[in-house]
């Protein structure tokens, strides 16, 4: 029967703790988003450059240049990486306060360090503006039909240079730049680029060292990164996309990678480009007009205009506070998405793997401590030690080769967590659950036994402490039983260790385990975070990381309140 009365003392007792937790939680929060944004932006390697080469657009010859640039661009503006970085900046009067709009992260950083050596950014901004007309003047003046192959070396060493004054950091590097240009000119014919020139005499003699010591800040607003990928689009202008007069063409309706088609007076959106059955068909509408659904994190709306249709697309960011954690970089989906995939399986993982640990664990805790040293005792701490001992990834290795092996035992299936050719996301939960069994049971083998030492020795000694408590003898004088005495008294007050241990389930949802997963090929956190730090994936790595903070405070704050369930005698307000 539940006892009203005592609940309500007990939410009483933890409300004041709980708004307390509350107003620490939400900026400690802030604080782990400030120290994943601050990762995001010194992390090594530009994503910008890495996606355009993944596209297969990146170059270095003149005649790719602008392109290669204008689909970074576009690439940044669709990363949102074309704001600046926070909300304000702190710098110094040399600087630029638009230098986030270069494209080149290395370019970038280049300029800021040759401002600083030179002291006056107009200097270098003039430097830049005067470095592509060189570029254009050779295309004409030596077109490279006319040239011979030798003088076709000398063009090409000679643009290389002028491109890299593009990534000189100080007034030395320039001025051997220059020298080497000035080299490959006289070997072409003599050229002189007298714009180039004049814009790197001036920066040898007029430059203002003592502007780099007086400091600024600059104030950007909210439209911004950090902004963006904390709070998405709140306070700023949505970002939607309008696509117009999109007309139907033999009964299918289509628009970026959508597709729908109308059978039986109905429209079925389709997520394939071959109509083989039914099933392949993911919903239906009555009518254009009244398709709206969400996809990938954007909503989608068809309007009737006319005689044709326009498409409204919300492409604007939600926001980590929104659950929404921005765009990977590896295959350019929503990190939502491929988050909300890996970590439920890690999670199921994780929660079973612990509930096991502990229906095994406290029970041989309990029953060591009451026998202490006897032959129970004795064996058990031998076997589980034994077991503790070997490392996970042998553990899991034996069991393959042992229960998945055509050889010996073929009584689980060896890798995956179901089988692709017969899983239907259709079935019943009843049927999935019987088809991805046993492909959970040597994974949760690998997972388990490794604790059971852990636990059942932490419990030993909880229920030893707790055995030579006043109280407990006290129990034994007024003649209860021994198994009344340890599981009414004991037990209860010896909790407080296993609480600790099972607070930490929540950041290990989230971290998942590397090794057993990629064993097993399971499709869980840790192998995605591990392949994320592989392919340099910062957004995937960011949302782990965030994530997992998250889930740890969220870990402590349950573990106070189970704490003061199972020991009245914690004091909550200190």
């Amino acid at each position: 029967m539940i006892n009203t009365e005592r609940i309500i003392r007990f939410t009483t007792r933890i409300t004041p703790y709980l708004f307390k937790r509350l107003l620490v939680f939400i900026p400690t929060l802030i604080i782990i988003s400030l120290l994943s944004f601050l990762i995001s932006t010194n992390a090594p390697g530009d994503p910008v450059s890495k996606i355009v080469t993944a596209m297969g657009q990146d170059g270095t010859a003149s005649q790719n240049s602008d392109a290669n640039q204008r689909t970074k661009q576009l690439v940044r503006k669709k990363l949102g990486l074309d704001k600046p970085d926070f909300y304000f900046s702190l710098g110094t009067a040399a600087d630029c306060d638009t230098l986030y709009r270069l494209v080149d992260k290395n370019q970038r950083a280049s300029a800021k360090s040759l401002t600083r050596d030179i002291g006056e950014w107009e200097l270098v901004s003039n430097l830049y503006n005067n470095i592509k007309t060189p570029i254009d003047t050779l295309d004409v003046l030596y077109p490279d039909s006319v040239l011979t192959k030798k003088e076709r070396s000398f063009k090409s060493q000679l643009i290389f240079y002028l491109n890299g004054l593009k990534d000189v950091a100080s007034k030395k590097e320039l001025n051997q730049k220059m020298s080497s240009i000035y080299e490959w000119s006289d070997s072409l014919g003599g050229i002189r680029f007298n714009t180039l020139s004049l814009a790197v005499e001036n920066i040898n003699k007029s430059g203002n060292n003592w502007m780099k010591y007086i400091p600024t800040i600059n104030w950007y607003g909210m439209n911004n990164q950090y902004h963006l990928w904390l709070l998405g689009d709140i306070g700023l202008e949505k970002n939607i996309d309008t696509l117009s007069n999109i007309q139907i063409e033999n009964k299918v309706f289509s628009f970026d990678e959508f597709k729908f088609v109308k059978r039986e007076e109905k429209w079925f959106e389709f997520s394939s480009g071959i109509l083989l059955k039914d099933s392949i068909f993911k919903s239906s509408f009555d009518q254009l007009n009244q398709i709206s659904f969400y996809d990938n994190g954007r909503q989608i709306r068809v309007k009737k205009m006319e005689d044709s249709y326009s498409v409204f697309i919300d492409r604007g960011r939600k926001g980590v506070v929104r659950g929404d954690f921005g765009i990977s970089f590896e295959d350019g989906t929503y990190v939502r998405d491929k988050i909300f995939k890996s970590v439920s399986v890690s999670f199921w993982l994780i929660l079973f793997s612990i509930i096991l640990s502990y229906l095994v664990s406290v029970p041989v805790g309990i029953l060591s401590a009451s026998r202490r040293g006897g032959r129970f005792d004795r064996w058990s701490s031998l076997v589980l030690f034994s077991l503790y001992s070997l490392p996970s990834f042998f553990v899991a290795t034996v069991l393959l080769y042992t229960f998945a092996n055509p050889d010996l035992f073929v009584w689980f299936p060896e890798s995956g967590i179901y089988d692709p050719e017969i899983f239907d996301e259709n079935w019943s939960l009843y049927e999935k659950i019987k088809h991805q069994a046993p492909y959970f049971v040597l994974p949760l083998v690998a997972y388990t036994y490794s604790s059971f030492a852990f636990l059942s020795r932490i419990m030993r000694a909880g229920m030893l402490d707790v055995f030579g408590k006043d109280y407990i003898r006290t129990a034994r004088a007024k003649g209860l039983k021994e198994k009344t005495v340890i599981l009414k008294h004991v037990l209860k007050n010896s909790l407080i260790p296993i609480i600790t241990v099972f607070a930490n389930i929540f950041p290990a949802t989230v971290g998942g385990s590397l090794i057993l997963e990629s064993i097993f090929n399971i499709p869980g956190m840790g192998k995605l975070g591990y392949d994320a730090i592989l392919d340099l994936d910062y957004p995937m790595i960011l949302a782990v990381f965030t994530i997992s903070g998250a889930l740890t405070v969220f870990g402590y704050i349950v573990a106070d309140i189970l704490y003061a369930a199972v020991d009245p005698r914690i004091s909550l307000t200190k």
